[in-house]
């Protein structure tokens, strides 16, 4: 039986042909519909997600199942995903833009190339805690540790952005390690993959190519086809198999193994800073492992770094 909205509302019956949840849409939307199909989106988070088929996903790391998509045909199954996030990014990038680091998101990656690396700075993202996997400290801080009177604008970006990639990166490993697929594109979407050395930095520390269409908001898209293939759901087995491609116009980019040991060495820093450094109270910081640079560098998030 058709669900429709009730006429008192919009003047007339409305049916509803669908119903879906942002990251499910945004995997239908970039044709994440096989088995071991892995998009990333980076918008108000970043959520990564694989399509585990028929079964759901147990974890013991932090990831946790959803339910993908299901068509009312008696014939379908339910497609579930295993879905890694890490909350803040969009509000993060905000953030950062309202206390003049810099203006547009598009600025920060010249910025952020303009300098080989980020001159030992690292940035604690902590802005809403650390969500799973790896790190769950509600309590964390944000700031920007190791500076030096030779920081300058575009350390600071990249060190932001590298934070960013290095979360992905932790969220990507955690997958790795808990399933069995092995990964040849990372589909991303958002209004943070509009950047390109984002993109390009998570495609050399996973190592697999990165794809991003030129339409970004693929949840848009992704209702819009589930709307089209429920149509027919009732005489196709497996709708989601007779997409079309969606790789026609995006951009790629391929992982650059020769930078992969330079961007581990970094991560390794991130990874070793980003567990110590916590605040235990909104107002006393703490360090599980004495660091006089670290303690002397750190900068809470009132916007008085710059």
């Amino acid at each position: 039986e058709d669900i429709r909205v009730d006429s008192e509302h919009l003047g007339r019956e409305i049916p509803i042909r669908a119903s879906i949840t942002d990251q499910s849409a945004s995997m239908y939307g970039l044709s994440c519909v096989q088995k071991g199909d892995m998009k990333l989106t980076m918008g108000t988070g970043s959520f990564m997600d694989v399509n585990t088929s028929d079964k759901p996903h147990a974890s013991l790391e932090g990831l946790y199942p959803l339910v993908g998509w299901q068509f009312s045909s008696h014939k379908s199954r339910p497609v579930y995903l295993v879905e890694g996030s890490s909350y803040g990014t969009g509000g993060l990038i905000e953030f950062c833009k309202s206390k003049g680091l810099f203006s547009t998101l598009e600025e920060t990656s010249d910025l952020a190339s303009s300098v080989p690396n980020s001159g030992g700075v690292v940035f604690a993202m902590g802005f809403s805690g650390l969500q799973d996997p790896a790190m769950q400290e509600p309590g964390s801080i944000m700031g920007f540790l190791h500076q030096s009177e030779s920081t300058e604008r575009a350390h600071l970006v990249r060190a932001l952005l590298e934070s960013v990639a290095f979360r992905v990166k932790q969220i990507y490993d955690t997958i790795l390690k808990e399933t069995e697929f092995q990964f040849k594109t990372i589909r991303v979407d958002g209004g943070c993959s509009r950047n390109d050395f984002l993109c390009q930095l998570i495609a050399d520390l996973t190592r697999v190519r990165v794809w991003r269409p030129s339409q970004t908001e693929s949840s848009i898209v992704g209702v819009a086809k589930l709307i089209s293939d429920c149509e027919r759901s009732d005489r196709l087995d497996h709708p989601v198999e007779e997409q079309d491609e969606v790789e026609v116009d995006g951009t790629e980019f391929l992982p650059r193994l020769e930078l992969y040991e330079q961007h581990m060495s970094m991560y390794t820093v991130w990874n070793m800073e980003m567990s110590v450094c916590w605040c235990s109270d909104t107002t006393q910081m703490r360090f599980e492992h004495e660091s006089p640079a670290s303690k002397s560098a750190l900068l809470s998030h009132d916007g008085s770094w710059f």
